[in-house]
């Protein structure tokens, strides 16, 4: 579907200002473009796909990392296997501390699952995978049952931002269609 619509904005959103401008709103191809025509210069700006960008959850988390450590030194195993997936548990022995790589991922997986407004106890946390991309950020990938749900909620991306300090770790998440 295409159409067309024409608006005027103010100029100072414009670098160099301007006073003789038109802004045309293109949607195409199933995608928001902003197109500014100011004398010479075209500015075209993508502005995603539509619908796309709305919030539908957020959650946050926060971790005495010292509880993971103490799992970690009673030989858990069955906690690493039951929580993390394979290639978290591979990427935390890459790591010098893989105590700390463990807890900040608990805790943005705990962040990720209340996104989605669903009970704890529901969650199988190994269908939340949370590995850093290219640039180093956490990436969040659902699978199985919980992929499900949160298709169904029209969730497209969630995101994910981990901190830490000394004793405790924190992760704030938010779920976006």
């Amino acid at each position: 579907m295409y159409s067309l619509r024409v608006k005027k904005i103010s100029s100072s959103n414009l670098y160099p200002p301007c006073k003789i401008f038109i802004v045309t709103y293109i949607e195409a191809w199933n995608s928001l473009y902003t197109v500014v025509n100011c004398l010479s210069r075209r500015y075209i700006i993508y502005g995603g796909k539509k619908g796309c960008g709305m919030v539908v959850g957020i959650g946050t988390d926060i971790l005495k990392i010292e509880r993971i450590r103490n799992a970690l030194s009673d030989g858990y195993s069955a906690f690493l296997r039951k929580t993390f997936t394979l290639e978290e548990r591979e990427q935390a022995a890459l790591r010098p501390d893989p105590a700390m790589y463990f807890a900040t991922r608990f805790a943005a997986k705990e962040a990720v699952f209340k996104t989605l407004g669903i009970d704890g106890s529901f969650v199988d946390l190994t269908e939340i995978e949370i590995i850093n991309n290219e640039f180093g950020q956490p990436a969040v990938q659902l699978f199985g049952k919980l992929k499900q749900v949160a298709e169904s909620k029209g969730v497209s991306s969630v995101m994910v931002s981990i901190s830490y300090e000394t004793e405790y770790v924190s992760a704030f998440a938010v779920a976006q269609r």
